[in-house]
C-alpha cells in the first residue's frame, strides 16, 4: 500500500506541474491572440472611416447629397461588419445616412469631444475628418505664395517670426459603426476548439 502510495504521489508531483504548466502557456496565447483580433478591428474600422472621408469631400463641398448618399451605401454593401456609414458638416448637419441611425446626443457628444473611437457593447463607432484639398488654381496664389516666402525670408534675417498656419480646414466628419459581434464569435470558437483539443490530449 505504501508503495502504491509513493507512486501515486509521485504521479501526481509530476503531471500537476505539467498541467498548470499547459493551462498558462494556453491562457497566454490565448490572450495574444484576443489582443491581436481586437487590434485588427480597430485597424479595419479606422481604414474605412479614413478612405471613406477623403471620398466625401467633393460631396461635402458642393453640397450634392446624392453623391455622399450613394458612396455611404456603397461602402454598407461593400463592407462586412458595418452597420451604419453617416456624413456630416462641420457644423454636424446630416448629409448622407445608410444603416443604423446614430442618436443627435451621440454625434454632438463626439464632435464636442474629438473623438475618433467609441466602444459600445457590440460595436465601436469610428471617425475621420473630411479636410478641404489645398490646391493653388492661379498664378496670382504663387506669386502671392512667393511674396509671401520673401517676406518670411528677410523676417528671420531680422530676427522676426513670420510662421503661418497652412493646416486644411475641416468642412464634415464620417462616422462609420462597426460590429464586433463577428469578432465575439471567432473568440468563442477558437476558445471552443483549444478546450476540445485539450480534453483529447
Amino acid at each position: 500500500m505504501s508503495n502504491l502510495g509513493i507512486k501515486a504521489r509521485v504521479l501526481f508531483l509530476g503531471t500537476v506541474p505539467a498541467l498548470l504548466f499547459a493551462v498558462i502557456i494556453v491562457g497566454y496565447a490565448i490572450v495574444n491572440i484576443f489582443g491581436l483580433l481586437n487590434e485588427s478591428l480597430q485597424d479595419r474600422g479606422k481604414t474605412i472611416a479614413s478612405q471613406l472621408a477623403p471620398a466625401a469631400e467633393y460631396g461635402v463641398i458642393s453640397g450634392n447629397r446624392q453623391i455622399l448618399q450613394k458612396l455611404a451605401q456603397q461602402t454598407l454593401n461593400n463592407e462586412q461588419d458595418v452597420k451604419t456609414v453617416l456624413v456630416v458638416d462641420n457644423q454636424g448637419m446630416v448629409l448622407a445616412n445608410s444603416g443604423q441611425e446614430l442618436s443627435r446626443a451621440m454625434i454632438d457628444r463626439m464632435m464636442k469631444d474629438n473623438v475618433q473611437a467609441l466602444k459600445q457593447q457590440q460595436d465601436i463607432i469610428f471617425t475621420a475628418p473630411i479636410f478641404r484639398s489645398l490646391v493653388e488654381i492661379d498664378d496670382f496664389s504663387h506669386q502671392k505664395d512667393s511674396e509671401s516666402n520673401n517676406q518670411a525670408g528677410l523676417g528671420n534675417k531680422l530676427g522676426l517670426d513670420n510662421k503661418k498656419d497652412f493646416s486644411p480646414e475641416k468642412i464634415g466628419l464620417v462616422y462609420v459603426k462597426l460590429s464586433n459581434q463577428s469578432l465575439q464569435n471567432n473568440k468563442f470558437d477558437f476558445i471552443a476548439k483549444t478546450t476540445l483539443i485539450g480534453l483529447l490530449s
